[in-house]
């Protein structure tokens, strides 16, 4: 596994953390084979929640996998956030304590994934990654994101078939099957999104 991001790369508090007016502006690439990547902007991975007040990624971040054999491979890439998870796998454990909050937060940096492996989930969010179903709902979450805006661009390129891929200007995927909240209130996204199927 690979967690990555310009601030924290791996966050294993368990409490709800707070972050008030951070911000990157640096340029950062993964280039390689992880199982599991998580990468963002500020937070590459988070544990049980996080919120984030005038937060922002300047910087173009990049992540690119060319093992065309390794399977099950989880790649999730975020301006400001990659993933939160749970060491619990019950959904109302998860509903009461993964939230993700993002208030007055913007990306302004080129987001690029580029996938070769078979059999993947691959999620690119402007503002947050977001959620799979795998490992027992252990990457799921709450999503409050409120006056959050993208100009950045995002480019996605999958190259192997059998992929799950999932892209959107603030949000990736809120995917749930359990009662979780995903809440997005005046988004603005400027930033040109790309998706290529190689």
């Amino acid at each position: 596994n690979a967690y990555t991001g310009g601030i924290i790369g791996y966050n294993g508090s368990k409490e709800n953390k707070k972050f008030n007016k951070v911000k990157n502006s640096g340029a950062i690439s993964f280039t390689g084979v992880a199982g599991r990547v998580p990468f963002g902007g500020l937070i590459g991975a988070t544990f049980n929640g996080v919120t984030l007040t005038n937060c922002s990624n300047e910087g173009n971040l990049t992540y690119e996998n060319k093992d065309g054999s390794r399977n099950a491979n989880y790649f999730w890439l975020g301006g400001l956030v990659g993933v939160c998870y749970s060491a619990s796998t019950t959904g109302a454990d998860i509903a009461a304590t993964q939230t993700i909050t993002a208030t007055t937060c913007s990306n302004s940096g080129t987001l690029t994934i580029k996938n070769s492996t078979f059999n993947t989930d691959m999620i690119l969010g402007g503002i947050v990654a977001g959620s799979i179903w795998r490992d027992g709902n252990k990457y799921m979450s709450n999503y409050i994101l409120t006056d959050c805006t993208n100009s950045g661009d995002l480019v996605a390129t999958e190259a192997m078939a059998g992929s799950h891929n999932h892209v959107g200007g603030i949000l990736g995927s809120g995917y749930s099957n359990t009662a979780l909240q995903v809440t997005i209130k005046k988004p603005v996204v400027s930033g040109d999104i790309t998706f290529t199927h190689a």
